[in-house]
């Protein structure tokens, strides 16, 4: 019952009416917060007691949050930490949860226990504290009865029924000698999202993650040809990793980040995402937030963003690095034999002349072989592997200014040497100014 006591001239008071009025101001608080406050339970603190795992207990060193029926606490500042939870008197503890726990708030029962009772299954228990007055020139102390919120620990389960619960661990295993190993990996529900280390600590590696794409991104775009299609789309996904960054930056920096704000932060950026990588080019069917399962939840998102992200820079395209042999030779060791079967090369070139001018001559002056036969096939003027023009640059290379692009071609006899010896060589010969040239591989789709 959380009705307004009627005050009234000649009113008989007794107790009842100032706990019918404590009810209904507490109703209102709860109620005005939960309508106010989205989400608002769990923990803003927990720290739990490493050295009682080893004689098989459970405890806790400091806690503070909202319980679900609106209940404030703060352990050990105004509440006193629960007793510790003895393990060994539990049959099976493996894969429960232990839960915070307090009796639930009822119109009809006793609520208040003795002072020190063991009781758990009243809500307050009942202390004797000492308040001095804060008016100035009264010097006198009185002994107040307070109701201290009566605060246990719990293994799920039956146990639960009649019980407000949060749970703060889950046991990994109770190990021969008694002592209990608990799930590292465990997310606990959490009004601040550094309440929790595990998801707080993924957050922060899934941030350092997307700043390697971003870098790596923008060293990859910085000064080429931006009106390709593959220059247009990697600015496009870099201008997304830039947006989500300082968003995600700006949350994970303050002192108080509900999960949840992180959580749609994450959901828009494995959205937007998904227009270039998801199949179907959209997002597959997202979990809706569910604040008493928030690992499950974050662990979906982040899952889909990491596998994502993997295709955000294109290794499908391996630059494939030149050694200078002397007499104008250039040989790429290639130790990876599969590409010579699963990949396209490309040359990318550039010269102080024409574009027109790099392109039509480069083919006809450049002899092509394998570390083995190059020499031979300069010397005696033989034609080597052809080279052909592409008229545009592949979309898995970085297109740069000035540069054209050529393929191999890898339907030539000799190119069963090129594979035996794992080299490709290159021998050009006539005036090309500032030539410089790179090599790349690229991993044909499946």
């Amino acid at each position: 019952m959380s009705n307004k006591v009627v005050w009234s001239q000649g009113l008989f008071l007794t107790p009842e009416h100032f706990q019918q009025q404590d009810r209904y101001n507490d109703y209102q608080v709860k109620r005005l917060t939960q309508a106010l406050m989205t989400h608002g339970f769990g923990f803003s603190q927990l720290k739990l007691n490493q050295e009682c795992l080893l004689q098989g207990k459970i405890g806790v060193k400091a806690a503070s949050g909202i319980l679900q029926d609106g209940t404030y606490f703060s352990m050990p500042e105004t509440h006193k930490t629960p007793a510790m939870l003895d393990l060994s008197e539990v049959d099976e503890v493996n894969d429960k949860r232990i839960m915070l726990a307090i009796a639930e708030s009822t119109d009809h029962s006793k609520q208040i226990a003795q002072e020190f009772s063991t009781e758990s299954s009243k809500r307050y228990r009942k202390e004797l504290k000492q308040v001095s007055s804060i008016n100035e020139g009264e010097d006198s102390d009185t002994t107040l009865e307070i109701a201290e919120e009566n605060f246990c620990l719990i293994v799920e389960g039956k146990s639960q029924q009649g019980y407000e619960c949060l749970p703060i661990a889950r046991i990994k295993e109770r190990k021969q000698d008694g002592s209990i190993e608990l799930d590292e990996n465990f997310v606990p529900v959490v009004l601040n999202i550094q309440a929790s280390e595990v998801l707080h600590s993924r957050q922060i590696s899934l941030i350092s993650l997307l700043e390697h794409r971003r870098e790596k991104l923008a060293a990859k775009v910085m000064g080429v040809d931006n009106s390709t299609t593959s220059s247009i789309h990697n600015y496009l996904i870099l201008q997304l990793l830039n947006k989500s960054l300082a968003r995600l930056h700006q949350l994970l920096e303050q002192e108080q980040v509900m999960p949840h704000e992180v959580y749609i932060e994450l959901v828009n950026l494995e959205a937007e995402l998904a227009t270039f990588y998801g199949q179907g080019r959209k997002p597959a069917r997202q979990l809706p937030y569910a604040h008493k399962n928030i690992d499950q939840c974050f662990s979906q998102v982040e899952t889909t963003i990491k596998q994502y992200l993997s295709h955000v820079l294109d290794e499908s395209a391996h630059e494939i690095s030149l050694e200078e042999k002397g007499y104008g030779i250039k040989v790429a060791h290639i130790d990876q034999v599969e590409l010579f079967k699963q990949a396209s090369f490309v040359l990318a070139a550039r010269a102080e002349m024409t574009t027109r001018e790099l392109k039509e001559q480069l083919p006809r002056q450049i002899k092509i072989g394998s570390l083995g036969n190059i020499r031979q096939l300069v010397n005696a003027q033989l034609p080597g592997i052809n080279l052909y023009e592409l008229s545009v640059a592949p979309r898995e290379v970085p297109v740069k200014k000035e540069y054209s692009y050529f393929t191999i071609d890898q339907r030539s006899p000799l190119w069963a040497e090129n594979t035996n010896s794992r080299s490709i060589a290159f021998h050009v010969s006539g005036d090309f100014p500032g030539l410089d040239v790179e090599l790349w591989a690229i991993k044909n789709e499946a």
